[in-house]
């Protein structure tokens, strides 16, 4: 795979995961409301499915979902099932996005650099690959053991078992790829041309994404999170900016074929 595949690669997976973020999760949620009558009246706070995947017992599960045989807990089943439903399209975009990052920035790295580079460019690829689909298995885990719980007879210790290491080795490990990619950023793009120390500037919004990931996952909080998932997708949009530009160029400065009568 040619470093413009590559560059498609990080298109087309930064736009499914800018579609699931933007349209289709929210209009799961949007649909699931709708379509169910419990919900006329419910209140449904923003932060329930940040809540609901940090849950670690059976009391914190139920202060969330609320009793299952009122209106307002069937609303909160049906809603978070929705969207836990849409989120296995998003993992994989995601996971996908973070993938096709790595492998799009280890062309100049493996291409130019002195072998001491490399060696690291190498440790920081194989990391980042394995990353990609760490993040994926526990996102997947993580979604399989929700919606045990919002099932009408949960089992709350099996169910939690898988829970806690599940959404703890998702967030850790978005948190630990966003400081690869920075390095990685950082490592093939700082010290050549003018431009190239600009986009060098996107390792600097990984760095950060990593920090707030990291002090999320320590913390706990759920503001943390929150704040962690919007430094993310900045950097995540940048970088699907940076794959368009290079695309763009790229076309602009490859050699334009001779006719066949002018070849000699």
């Amino acid at each position: 795979m040619d470093r413009k595949w590559r560059a498609w690669f990080v298109i087309l997976a930064g736009v499914a995961t800018i579609l699931f973020t933007l349209w289709l999760l929210p209009r799961a949620v949007r649909t699931a409301r709708q379509g169910e009558v419990s919900c006329v009246g419910c209140r449904f706070a923003g932060n329930s499915m940040i809540r609901f995947e940090l849950a670690s017992s059976r009391e914190e599960v139920r202060d969330i979902l609320g009793p299952a045989d009122t209106a307002c807990g069937r609303c909160i089943r049906k809603v978070l099932d929705a969207e836990n439903h849409a989120d296995f399209g998003f993992m994989v975009s995601y996971s996908a996005l973070n993938l096709a990052i790595v492998l799009f920035l280890a062309v100049p790295l493996l291409a130019g650099e002195p072998s001491g580079s490399r060696r690291l460019a190498r440790i920081l690829i194989a990391l980042g690959i394995a990353g990609a689909f760490a993040m994926l298995l526990g996102d997947a885990t993580e979604n399989l053991a929700l919606l045990r719980l919002t099932g009408p007879s949960p089992d709350f210790e099996s169910a939690l078992r898988l829970l806690y290491p599940a959404t703890r080795l998702k967030w850790s490990t978005l948190a630990i790829e966003s400081l690869l990619i920075a390095g990685l950023y950082l490592l093939s793009l700082a010290g050549r041309s003018r431009p190239g120390r600009f986009l060098a500037l996107l390792g600097l919004l990984y760095l950060y994404a990593a920090f707030c990931g990291l002090r999320a996952v320590a913390s706990g909080e759920t503001t943390g999170y929150g704040g962690f998932f919007i430094a993310l997708g900045i950097a995540w949009a940048c970088s699907l900016l940076h794959a368009v530009v290079w695309l763009c160029f790229s076309r602009r400065l490859s050699p334009v074929p001779r006719m066949a009568g002018e070849m000699r």
